[in-house]
């Protein structure tokens, strides 16, 4: 979701668009980080990893927006990397998850 957001914004808003909308894109952020900080089980070190990784998600989003609004606006070749760059903390994320529930499950 964060990697079409991310695409989608920056190749079809143009930079006359007033900076709010970016904000928009965050929800998926928020949301993700509300579900982690919400899990019951969560194994050890697991809460901690999850911060630092969606961190660096909202970090690589800021600087992919930030400096694509100003200088990139429109073009794909920075926009669809950069989408890519915006995905990939949180696919961690959703990897992590899967192996903590099939884990937990496994156990007696």
């Amino acid at each position: 979701m964060m990697m079409v957001l991310t695409a989608l914004y920056g190749l079809l808003i143009q930079p006359s668009v007033r900076y709010a909308v970016p904000v928009v894109l965050l929800l998926p952020l928020f949301a993700l980080v509300i579900y982690t900080a919400t899990r019951p089980v969560v194994p050890r070190h697991y809460r901690a990893l999850y911060a630092v990784i969606t961190a660096t998600g909202g970090g690589i989003y800021a600087v992919t927006v930030t400096l694509g609004t100003a200088l990139f606006s429109g073009e794909p070749l920075w926009w669809v990397p950069g989408a890519i760059l915006c995905a990939v903390p949180f696919f961690l994320v959703g990897i992590l998850e899967r192996k903590a529930v099939s884990n937990t499950e496994s156990m007696p």
